[in-house]
């Protein structure tokens, strides 16, 4: 009788043992899947005509962090023409050149600000017309527009060289702590320093 209850009891635990393991994987596999999903909604979410859900995208892709960077890159070639005020607030430079941009500059500039940003004040952040809200500390460019070495403003053809800048500095410096990828932004060692791009 005691053995049989033994073997039970073995059996019992066999199988509740299985259950875990395969819980645990299920939730290994399942959450990473998730969270992909959700960085893709977000990186569509930046070409949308909705100026307040393009700033929650943006918003949302920056507490993401370094985890956002590679899927970022990937969007930078995107050369959709979109309404697209980068300006920091106190700018005064205002034109066709920096009212309009390309889908791929706002991914572009989304790194920079990862880079540049610990943290956006949320403050005064929704509500208005500039895309990380009136609050210039959260704004790491003046234009924040991408020239190139004569200062001119980039054309679609420019969209797949700058990306694959973006890809060169990222194989290099992908397995840096962002610490640490933080604090060569601020000494100017970033993405497009070296190239025949930079930001303004």
């Amino acid at each position: 009788m005691m053995n049989f209850k033994k073997v039970l009891c073995s059996i019992k635990a066999r199988r509740y043992f299985r259950k875990t393991i395969s819980n645990f994987l299920f939730l290994l596999l399942f959450f990473p899947v998730c969270a992909q999903n959700g960085e893709m909604v977000h990186l569509r979410n930046l070409q949308s005509d909705s100026i307040k859900i393009r700033k929650s995208a943006i918003f949302e892709l920056h507490k993401l962090g370094k985890k956002a960077i590679p899927f970022l890159i990937q969007k930078i070639q995107e050369d959709e023409e979109i309404i697209l005020l980068l300006n920091n607030p106190l700018s005064s430079t205002i034109s066709a050149g920096t009212l309009k941009n390309y889908s791929g500059v706002l991914a572009a500039y989304v790194i920079e600000l990862i880079l540049g940003r610990k943290e956006l004040a949320e403050e005064n952040y929704f509500g208005n017309d500039f895309i990380l809200g009136t609050n210039v500390k959260n704004y790491v460019y003046y234009n924040g527009k991408i020239v190139n070495e004569k200062n001119e403003n980039i054309k679609k053809t420019d969209l797949m060289g700058i990306k694959e800048t973006y890809e060169k500095w990222w194989k290099e410096n992908k397995l840096k702590p962002i610490e640490e990828l933080r604090a060569e932004w601020k000494v100017n060692r970033k993405p497009l320093t070296g190239s025949k791009y930079h930001w303004e």
